[in-house]
C-alpha cells in the first residue's frame, strides 16, 4: 500500500465520519425543534389554566 492510498483511505474515513455527524446534527435539530414546539404549547396551556385560577380566586 502506498502512502498516497493510505492518505486516500484516511480521507475517505474522515469524510464518512463527517457525513454521519452532519446527519446526526440534522436529526438532533429536528428533534429539538419538535420538542420546543411541544413545550411552547404546554406553557400556553399552563398559562391559560393559571389565568382561570387567578380569575376564579379574584387574584387579578
Amino acid at each position: 500500500m502506498t502512502s498516497i492510498s493510505r492518505f486516500d483511505d484516511v480521507n475517505e474515513r474522515f469524510n464518512d465520519g463527517n457525513e454521519r455527524l452532519n446527519d446526526l446534527r440534522d436529526s438532533l435539530r429536528a428533534e429539538i425543534g419538535k420538542n420546543h414546539s411541544e413545550m411552547l404549547g404546554k406553557f400556553a396551556e399552563m398559562d391559560g389554566r393559571l389565568t382561570r385560577i387567578e380569575s376564579h380566586l379574584n387574584l387579578k
